[in-house]
């Protein structure tokens, strides 16, 4: 299992659970909690807001985001970043059986956590692309 293996999975284990500002889990997330948790089971220890998720650095990960960046670019794994200033992130899946580009989200107490295609939420302004440099 790679390591974009892993955040996906940990991402889609907590679709159906709940959302409430300010959760980092392991019932409830909120967005960035959902994303930070993620990256935190293969050790990128990412901070707990959306904004700061992107503009984040760290040695053995690269972390590319660029506001309107090429959604081609994007691997399971990476993080979506929404409205500007950004205020809400996903964690990209891939593209799926109905073939669009889908991610998990803590979207609202309505709404928990879902696995939904990217631009349902809302349009995507910004993405990280992130690269494991560990050797």
């Amino acid at each position: 299992m790679t390591f974009r293996d892993t955040v996906v999975a940990y991402a889609r284990a907590q679709v159906g659970k709940g959302y409430r500002y300010g959760a980092v889990g392991p019932d409830t997330f909120d967005c960035s909690g959902l994303t930070m948790q993620a990256w935190r089971q293969v050790s990128l220890m990412l901070p707990h807001n959306a904004e700061k998720q992107s503009l984040f650095k760290l040695a053995d990960y690269e972390v590319v985001s660029a506001i309107g960046g090429a959604r081609k670019l994007l691997e399971p794994g990476d993080i979506v970043f929404y409205y500007l200033p950004i205020g809400h992130c996903a964690i990209y899946t891939g593209i799926e059986k109905d073939g669009l580009r889908h991610v998990v989200q803590a979207g609202t107490p309505a709404l928990g956590v879902q696995d939904i295609p990217m631009f349902a939420y809302a349009t995507p302004v910004a993405y990280a692309y992130i690269w494991h440099n560990r050797k």
